[in-house]
């Protein structure tokens, strides 16, 4: 993998990583999921798994469908478990001895295959869907809501979905604007190396290790004991309390503007985003759904947020 060294390389990278996922989603007719979190591999869902992936590939298939690998599903009682992401169809307790029924009934023939699906408890009707079982409809997933869209052996996968955003903005954001902004998406915490490093002197160098033969100018970051004497340690000091003081206290003034008393108080339901055209928007799950162009058809406009 290349060297993001720069925010322009990462943001580059990420584009060029969500426009492959976005193409993946487009031209797989469907996208198996297949549990492999721990209650359903205990009950073998990797060797249906593999055994999917084979069969698909026997009846040359695989360009048509995807098998992936996910995180847990949720019903660990009723693995192995598989998701068909784009018809939102859930099957339970699926065998090796079943695969060849998936495949000849859903995949092929677009008939769920009704004897692996959920069955309500009340009066043991099929329900095909994953809105309509009662299991995930009364649920709001916060940590596992990536799951099944993220393939947990594929880190490309996690950085189309968004991972590492937050590593850039502790590497490179420093205003409080970008505090309140990164902790209503969700984060529990911010970490702001940059302007930390730069309040103290950092003028990013790039030599801090000293294993190209360059010391940090500065005397910051450096083994030298001739370079660490010129750095006025107690001087940067009182420039780093200060940045730390100016950030919390103007971090308080936004929430104050915004009507909260707490930080706690945060959440995407409190931001505006304005895209190129001007046009804001308010539901912060509609931009980024756009932004990853899931769920659309290819041919549609789909670049104002880009």
């Amino acid at each position: 993998m290349q060297k993001l060294n720069t925010p322009e390389k990462f943001d580059h990278f990420f584009q060029e990583i969500s426009e492959q996922y976005s193409e993946e989603y487009h031209r797989y007719k469907e996208i198996i999921q297949v549990c492999i979190g721990g209650g359903c591999i205990a009950c073998g869902s990797i060797n249906v798994k593999n055994e999917l992936e084979k069969k698909l590939l026997e009846k040359n298939l695989g360009n048509k469908y995807m098998v992936k690998g996910t995180g847990c599903l949720g019903p660990c009682s009723k693995g192995p478990a598989i998701l068909m992401k784009k018809s939102d169809i859930f099957y339970e307790n699926v065998q090796i001895a079943d695969i060849d029924a998936l495949i000849e009934s859903h995949l092929i023939n677009g008939e769920p295959v009704e004897r692996l699906l959920h069955h309500s408890d009340e009066d043991g009707k099929a329900i095909p869907q994953v809105r309509d079982i009662k299991f995930f409809n009364r649920q709001k997933k916060i940590v596992l809501r990536r799951c099944g869209t993220i393939d947990p052996e594929k880190i490309n996968d996690f950085i189309a979905a968004g991972g590492y955003i937050a590593l850039k903005k502790a590497l490179t954001e420093l205003t409080p604007d970008d505090i309140i902004i990164v902790m209503s998406l969700g984060a529990d915490f911010l970490q702001i190396a940059r302007g930390f490093m730069m309040s103290a002197g950092c003028i990013r160098a790039r030599y801090c290790s000293g294993t190209t033969g360059r010391e940090c100018p500065v005397g910051l970051a450096t083994q030298d004991k001739s370079k660490r004497r010129k750095y006025f340690v107690l001087k940067h000091a009182n420039y780093v309390a200060n940045y730390h003081k100016n950030l919390l206290k103007n971090v308080k003034g936004l929430l104050a503007i915004m009507g909260l008393k707490n930080i706690n108080q945060l959440d995407k339901n409190k931001l505006l985003f304005i895209d190129k055209n001007s046009r804001v928007h308010d539901n912060i799950d509609e931009v980024f759904k756009r932004k990853l162009d899931l769920g659309k058809n290819k041919g549609e406009e789909h670049n104002e947020f880009r």
